[in-house]
Order: structure tokens, then C-alpha cells, then sequence
């Protein structure tokens, strides 16, 4: 099959009715579940960033409760690693790098709150500065402004 460019698609895609595009969206969607859930964050929460910010961080609050009441390390660090990929699932979907920064700046300040990293473990303490690595690298792509902003949130979580 021939790949075509997105330029060539989006020609394609112009030329069409909306019932077509409409069968196409809904094709896409039964593809996929990563299509359905970002058609769907687009059609329902793609106006209201706030709102669906809000919506992740209760998220990643019942999944650090969950995380606080295991005994082992090892299982506090599966926790952990399921609440990271729901939140790089939904920093893929809403594609806002200030966001990203906001919900691991979240994630890192509960990690603390909670004390999972209490067992002195080196795995989680690994995954816990891979975030603020990672927290480091998107601050320091953005506007000079927001980066003094999310600088004086980061050094709260130190």
C-alpha cells in the first residue's frame, strides 16, 4: 500500500463530505482505542483544559492512594509506573507541553506527600528523579516567563 504525505491527505480529506468524514472518524476510532480516546478528548474536553487537567489529577490522586497502601517497594513502584503511563498517555493526547510540566510537578509534589519514596529504595528514588529530569527539560523549552513559574514550583517539591 502507498503511503501518501499528510499534505496529500489533507487535499483528500477537503474534497470530501461531512457524512464521509464522519464514517472515516468513526473508522479511526474502532482502529484504535488511542483513536478513540483522543477523538474523544478532542470532541469533549479539548475547550476546557482546566476541567480535564482537574479530572487527571483526581486520577493520579486515587492511584497514589492505592500506591500509599501496599507494603512492598516493589509493588509502591508498579503503582507508581501505572500513574506515569496514564499521565504520559494523557501528555501524548492533550499535546501542551505546560500542562505536561503541570501534572509531573503534581505527580512528583503527591510522591512526596504520600512518602513512597520512604522505604529508601533506589528503584523509586531512580523513577522519582527521572521525572524532575524530565520536568527539567520541558521547563527549559518554554517561554522565559513560564519557566521562572514552573522553576519556583520545582525547587517547592526539593
Amino acid at each position: 500500500m502507498e503511503k501518501y504525505s499528510l499534505n496529500d491527505v489533507k487535499k483528500e480529506l477537503s474534497h470530501l463530505d461531512k457524512n464521509e468524514l464522519i464514517e472515516i472518524c468513526l473508522k479511526l476510532t474502532k482502529f484504535k482505542r488511542e483513536n478513540k480516546e483522543y477523538i474523544t478528548y478532542l470532541i469533549y474536553n479539548a475547550d476546557n483544559k482546566t476541567a480535564f487537567t482537574q479530572e487527571i489529577k483526581h486520577e493520579i490522586d486515587c492511584l497514589l492512594l492505592e500506591a500509599k497502601e501496599k507494603e512492598s517497594p516493589y509493588l509502591i513502584k508498579k503503582s507508581l509506573r501505572k500513574t506515569l503511563r496514564l499521565i504520559n498517555k494523557y501528555i501524548k493526547i492533550i499535546g501542551d507541553k505546560s500542562i505536561a510540566i503541570e501534572l509531573l510537578i503534581y505527580f512528583c509534589s503527591n510522591v512526596k506527600k504520600h512518602d513512597l519514596l520512604k522505604s529508601r529504595n533506589s528503584v523509586l528514588y531512580n523513577l522519582y528523579n527521572m521525572q524532575t529530569k524530565k520536568i527539567n527539560t520541558l521547563i527549559h523549552n518554554l517561554h522565559e516567563d513560564l519557566q521562572s513559574d514552573f522553576l519556583k514550583e520545582l525547587d517547592i517539591i526539593f
